[in-house]
């Protein structure tokens, strides 16, 4: 095992890590902004549309992560090629898949929130004349996401390590890089090494960062 071999490839290492942060920050975003949508949908007055939200929260919840990467992989070339567009889609269907399965997860996690804000300030805004938009937009919302912050922060952390996932379709995010240096330079257990090492610092430094965010903001 030769560790400092594997440093060797420092370039392609860190496009890869470039990948999977990439990954993490589209699916982090997108995910809880949507979700976020998705919540004010789902405990809304609208029975049809809650209904559709349901059963989008439903239908992705009951998927693997894995299944829902190779469905979009598979499907979206097909709707392309129709288009005339022959390139690669393996990464923006990487980004697609991230970003609807975890919007059904934070959506979720952010209704929870929404329903432990107190009916009452509901009402109070109400009385004050604020619409049901302006009511969920600077009232609901915001202690939503204070209530659910640090269910938030494990599903981001949770999403950062699925990132690796994204090797069943080709795309070199870190891990996958790693793992083709180690195949190539016969360092298999090195690499490995260094990609563990690297993941347990990144999920100490997002823990981290959440942690100072949350001080921050919701102080």
């Amino acid at each position: 095992m030769n560790i400092l071999q594997v440093f060797d490839s420092s370039h392609d290492l860190l496009n890869g890590l470039k990948i999977t942060l990439e990954l993490f920050l589209t699916g982090s975003v997108a995910g809880i902004t949507l979700g976020s949508v998705l919540a004010l949908a789902r405990t809304g007055n609208n029975k049809i549309l809650s209904s559709f939200v349901k059963g989008y929260i439903n239908l992705f919840r009951s998927i693997p992560l894995v299944m829902v990467l190779i469905g979009f992989y598979m499907v979206i070339p097909r709707q392309l090629r129709a288009m005339g567009f022959y390139g690669d889609i393996s990464l923006p269907a990487a980004f697609l898949s991230f970003a609807m399965f975890e919007a059904a997860y934070f959506a979720e996690i952010i209704r929870s929130g929404i329903n432990a804000v107190p009916e009452v300030q509901k009402k109070a805004a109400q009385v004050l004349g604020l619409t049901k938009w302006q009511t969920d937009r600077m009232i609901v919302l915001p202690q939503a996401l204070k209530n659910s912050y640090k269910s938030l922060t494990t599903q981001c952390i949770t999403l950062l390590m699925d990132t690796s996932l994204v090797y069943v379709i080709g795309v070199s995010d870190f891990f996958t890089t790693a793992e083709h240096i180690g195949e190539r330079d016969f360092n298999m257990d090195a690499s490995i090494l260094v990609a563990t090492a690297v993941y347990i610092v990144l999920r100490f430094i997002l823990q981290r960062a959440m942690n100072k965010l949350e001080t921050t903001i919701f102080r």
